[in-house]
């Protein structure tokens, strides 16, 4: 999951996602298989894997204390990585 991210955006005026991207979580590097699901909790919580049925669920935490979603609408928005470059800033 090291090639994901998530952010949560803004609509803008006319209904479309905005460019405002105000949180983000780049996933842990961490495998997740074929027919396994991904829970994004954005509370306090330690991550865990449980299975429900078949299923084998990888919950995890943001852990922010407050809530970032606004009550009149966000966009969770996921990106995938495939190449990147760190460069430090000035």
């Amino acid at each position: 999951m090291n090639s994901y991210m998530v952010s949560d955006a803004t609509y803008t005026e006319d209904g479309k996602i905005s460019n405002k991207h105000r949180h983000s979580k780049w996933f842990v590097n961490k495998l997740v298989s074929k027919g396994e699901r991904v829970a994004l909790h954005t509370k306090v919580g330690q991550d865990k894997e449980r299975k429900n049925g078949d299923v084998l669920w990888h919950h995890i935490y943001w852990n922010f204390k407050t809530p970032i979603w606004n009550d009149d609408g966000d966009a969770a928005v996921l990106v995938e990585i495939s190449n990147w470059k760190t460069t430090k800033a000035r």
